[in-house]
């Protein structure tokens, strides 16, 4: 096993975007118990609807809730995996990275969005545009999150610094 310089465990945090999933949840609920007693069972393609509504929206809730972000900087590589969505984690051996980057952008700047469509890299964040910019030889161009910058730079330093070229 690789000695790991960097951990780190992201999850979405955000209150008003989980209490708006919450309480569309509790609405689409409540829509569809309405419907089942105003109606009884006799319209059936309202209640249909909203009873996918409800599995669409508890299923959205579920996955923000489940979301979490693994980074780690090892001497051989960059590992990372965004559960539910990976199955088994990512991997960046050094010997692929062309060009890598730590990125810092400030805390205001996800309020604009203006500058911030990179629709030619794999983005894997929770943390904004905060985190490592990778190339590939290959030409892959990937983005991974984290909030620790500083510590990232540091490890980045530390696990270049082990490797014999």
């Amino acid at each position: 096993m690789a000695r790991k310089f960097f951990t780190e465990k992201q999850r979405i945090k955000d209150p008003l975007l989980l209490g708006a999933f919450a309480a569309l949840l509790a609405y689409s609920i409540f829509l569809l118990g309405r419907e089942i007693y105003i109606n009884g069972l006799s319209n059936a393609i309202p209640i249909a609807l909203l009873g996918f509504a409800v599995l669409v929206v508890g299923f959205g809730l579920w996955v923000l809730i489940r979301l979490q972000l693994n980074v780690a900087v090892t001497k051989k590589g960059i590992n990372f995996k965004m559960s539910p969505l990976h199955t088994k984690k990512k991997k960046i051996n050094w010997d692929e990275v062309e060009e890598c980057k730590v990125i810092e952008t400030p805390k205001v700047a996800h309020m604009h969005g203006g500058n911030m469509k990179f629709w030619y890299e794999k983005k894997f964040t929770l943390s904004g545009r905060n985190g490592i910019a990778v190339i590939t030889k290959d030409g892959d161009r990937y983005f991974i999150g984290t909030r620790e910058t500083a510590d990232l730079k540091k490890s980045i330093k530390k696990a270049l610094g082990k490797r014999k070229d």
